[in-house]
């Protein structure tokens, strides 16, 4: 993300061992940023250096096939970095996100204790979101999946924190 901010003309190509650990992340890089390619570490160095050439000459190169099992088969239209001010419609919104992003182990009560809204306010600012975070993959998301999914993607919503201050 802060490569795209400082260079939006730079063209991106992602080099990943393609763990399933990274693969929530390595979605959400690939439909928010204008990734050329992912290629794995594990590809041979002439892979590696031909699906690169082909980023720097036409921007794009053939998604890495022990890779694409990872991906999203289409990137959606609706997920970008500009809709993630739908996620936060208010101050009260936003103190939900960094309440979230605060603690470990989000409950309820510890935002609400965090935040100082009430425990129903709480909860109908997460049923608010809901629709919103459809488009990101989270259906029905618990507390700690949406604590989860806002520090992976913590560097596209701070901007719109950043703009709804807290009350």
């Amino acid at each position: 993300m802060e490569i795209h901010t400082a260079y939006p003309a730079a063209k991106l190509a992602i080099i990943t061992q393609g763990d399933a650990w990274v693969a929530e992340i390595l979605r959400d890089a690939w439909e928010l940023l204008p990734v050329g390619t992912v290629i794995s570490k594990s590809a041979p160095l002439a892979y590696q250096l031909d699906a690169i050439s082909s980023v720097l000459r036409t921007g794009t190169a053939e998604i890495d096939p022990a890779i694409r099992p990872l991906l999203p088969t289409h990137r959606s239209s609706h997920r970008t970095a500009a809709n993630f001010v739908h996620l936060v419609h208010h101050a009260g919104h936003a103190k939900l996100w960094r309440a979230l992003m605060s603690t470990a182990e989000p409950s309820y009560k510890e935002i609400s204790d965090i935040t100082g809204l009430k425990l129903n306010t709480v909860k109908n600012y997460r049923a608010q979101l809901l629709p919103d975070l459809k488009l990101h993959g989270l259906h029905e998301p618990t507390l700690p999946q949406m604590r989860d999914f806002a520090l992976r993607c913590q560097p596209f919503l701070e901007p719109f924190l950043e703009t709804r201050p807290s009350a």
